[in-house]
């Protein structure tokens, strides 16, 4: 009896510990009878087949898969059910049990997680508030009541900004609009990579397969603005959205689902742009705007769906303190943006811009009757009348009211970007910004036109992300015909209108070329093709570059070999009249592979260019590289090129090309004319 009672009481305690074991592992409504309530409301999700309404797969983020749907959510926290991730009618059966038993209190109640679901829950089954559990839902109401306020949503597009690898496609943000007046004390949203600080190789190596978790994040709006506009140096583009306030609280319940969830950043398809979408959707789930999505997803591809899914109402464009600085600085003499550029430097003093003795310097006679060409000032520079001064040298007149109030207005801009990128403390700052106010105001008010900047081109008005070449040319006397497929993005030699001006973004440049003599030949594969020429002026240094990386036909000793090359290089460039935006560059080749001795070959060298815009439609670039290469082959290599671009429309232009190589005492020279359709 004894032994039998031991062995009882040990078969006891394992069948309790198997007990404790499942339902901890499993919710304990797979195991407990449905309560009525909960098995009308499951007979009616049957009944109405309510997990294939399309608000419910927007709201857990469902796309088609080969054997049904998947959620592009990563994050298994966002799931109620085991298998939600990839059964919306097993997570729909487990959101309303849990909605109906959870004995979670409060802000942890299901209810309060999943505000949205809750809210299409109560619409969709005619449930009675009192129904459901007692719960208040303190943090989301504190929230939406007290901080957000959502009224009004606008959709913002950051431009690109080519020192970043993140942001080198430009970005896009959503502003939720309050209570308040001033637009900037307004809150916004976003999806982004939670990536450290990496090296921009890296950084696009591992967002291309999605090693990196994105999140999405609500901010204050003017966060974002001082990040953007004041250090960064993007102009900011602002759609107004026509969403009701219904639906823009929606969408802020449906956000505030995706609190500290992840899903994989990918750098083409599931990035900040694409996710965003999800947020409008929403909103107004009619709009089904993750449906029209390419393989890849560059944001103004997002701004031209919304677009055209006529949601959007105005549009207004925000300059960069940057584009500020340079328009004011573009109505000033060279002479008078040094004086501002002086004042935010410290090194002169604000009153004295009203002394004379200010604008006075020793210059000989030749120097005012030759001055020297400014970038920002139409056919040159123009010196005041020159007089022999009391010195030895001329003097420079005081400039007139209008034009000092173009110098301090210049300097304050200054000083506020050297402030926001900590270039001055904040005691410094504000001693001289207030000095510099001082000053001022002794002048009045300009003319309230006199500072407009003109506005671009917006970007979704530009060619479209994806190019097909088709070209026709003569190499050495020997005729060809060539396709060329660009997935993505923009070159030099495309028409300018809606993108930076001297940047160039290339993905997968594929050209196939047949010969009349009968060969058909891969003539290059472009992986990455990226340059940034920002030219430099008395107020901004930035340093150019390119890397560029991929295969392209190269001859050897009368023979062309597929060689694969790396090509990065730095320099400066600058603008003016005359040459337009003109570069130099140092540059480094690396080639591998064709009959190099080992098989590879490496070099330094020199890259030098222009690109000049004659009119809105016509363009030339004018480019040559020498390259010296010393380690395992001794050569030269020379290339010159000369690019005329002709834009048509939007989505159509002509290209003209003649180019001239020399390698390895090789010459070849090439004439082309290629025809663009941009798609």
């Amino acid at each position: 009896m004894i032994v039998s009672s031991i062995k009882g009481c040990g078969l006891l305690k394992r069948s309790i510990s198997l007990y404790i074991f499942i339902h901890i592992l499993f919710p304990s409504y797979l195991f407990s009878e449905e309560t009525p309530h909960i098995g009308d409301v499951l007979k009616k999700i049957e009944e109405e087949r309510l997990y294939e309404d399309n608000y419910w797969r927007v709201l857990l983020h469902y796309k088609p898969e080969r054997s049904g749907f998947e959620s592009l959510i990563d994050d298994p926290s966002f799931f109620l059910s085991p298998y939600g991730k990839t059964d919306p009618k097993a997570e729909l059966k487990a959101t309303v049990r849990e909605v109906f038993q959870s004995d979670k209190k409060d802000d942890e109640h299901p209810k309060c997680r999943f505000v949205a679901r809750y809210e299409w829950l109560r619409d969709k089954l005619n449930i009675d508030e009192a129904t459901f559990a007692a719960v208040n839902c303190k943090e989301y109401n504190n929230m939406i009541n007290n901080i957000i306020h959502p009224k009004s949503l606008v959709l913002v597009f950051p431009a690109s900004y080519m020192n970043n690898p993140a942001s080198m496609f430009g970005h896009t943000l959503l502003r939720i609009d309050g209570l308040y007046q001033s637009k900037l004390l307004s809150y916004a949203a976003n999806y982004a990579a939670l990536a450290e600080d990496e090296p921009g190789f890296f950084y696009v190596f591992k967002g291309l397969f999605g090693h990196y978790k994105g999140y999405f994040k609500v901010f204050p709006y003017y966060e974002r603005v001082a990040e953007y506009n004041d250090i960064e140096q993007r102009d900011m583009w602002e759609y107004s959205l026509n969403f009701s306030e219904d639906e823009v609280k929606r969408m802020f319940m449906h956000l505030w689902e995706l609190k500290d969830i992840y899903s994989y950043y990918y750098f083409f398809d599931e990035n900040c742009s694409y996710n965003l979408l999800f947020l409008l959707e929403a909103a107004r789930p009619s709009l089904q705007l993750t449906d029209n999505i390419k393989p890849w997803v560059i944001p103004v591809d997002t701004i031209r769906i919304v677009k055209d899914s006529g949601v959007t109402e105005n549009i207004k464009f925000r300059p960069a303190k940057a584009t500020k600085i340079r328009h004011i600085a573009s109505l000033l003499e060279e002479n008078h943006q040094k004086l501002a550029l002086k004042i935010a430097n410290q090194a002169l003093e604000p009153e004295n811009i009203h002394s004379d003795e200010t604008y006075t310097n020793l210059r000989s006679k030749e120097d005012y009757e030759n001055p020297p060409v400014s970038p920002f000032s139409k056919g040159g520079l123009q010196y005041p009348p020159f007089s022999k001064g009391g010195q030895e040298g001329f003097e420079y007149k005081s400039p007139n009211d209008t034009d000092k109030i173009k110098i301090l207005d210049l300097a304050t801009e200054t000083v506020q970007y050297k402030y926001n990128n900590r270039e001055l403390t904040q005691d410094a700052y504000s001693k001289l910004f207030l000095a510099i106010l001082r000053e001022r105001s002794k002048l009045g008010a300009p003319e309230e036109s006199s500072y407009n900047t003109q506005i671009p081109t917006p970007p979704e008005d530009g060619h479209l992300s994806n190019r097909l070449s088709l070209g026709l040319g003569i190499q050495d006397d020997i005729l060809f015909q060539e396709i060329q497929l660009r997935p993505a993005y923009h070159s030099l030699t495309d028409p300018d209108q809606g993108y930076v001006e001297g940047s160039q973004i290339v993905f997968a440049d594929t050209t196939l070329r047949y010969y009349n003599d009968g060969r058909i030949r891969l003539e290059s594969f472009d992986m990455i093709d990226i340059s940034s020429f920002s030219p430099r002026s008395n107020f901004f240094q930035p340093l150019s570059w390119k890397i560029k990386t991929g295969f392209s036909r190269k001859t050897y000793h009368d023979e062309k070999h597929l060689i694969y090359q790396v090509n990065p290089g730095f320099g400066l460039t600058y603008k003016n009249r005359v040459a337009g935006l003109w570069y130099i560059l140092g540059q480094v080749n690396v080639n591998v592979g064709g009959e190099f001795k080992d098989s590879y070959a490496a070099g330094a060298g020199l890259h030098i260019g222009t690109v000049k815009k004659i009119t809105d439609y016509w363009k030339i670039n004018l480019s040559a590289e020498s390259l010296f290469y010393g380690i395992r082959e001794w050569f030269h290599e020379n290339r010159a090129a000369a690019v005329q671009s002709f834009r048509l429309n939007q989505n159509n232009s002509i290209n003209l090309s003649i180019s001239w190589e020399e390698i390895f005492k090789n010459e070849q020279t090439e004439v082309k004319l290629n025809w663009n359709y941009y798609f």
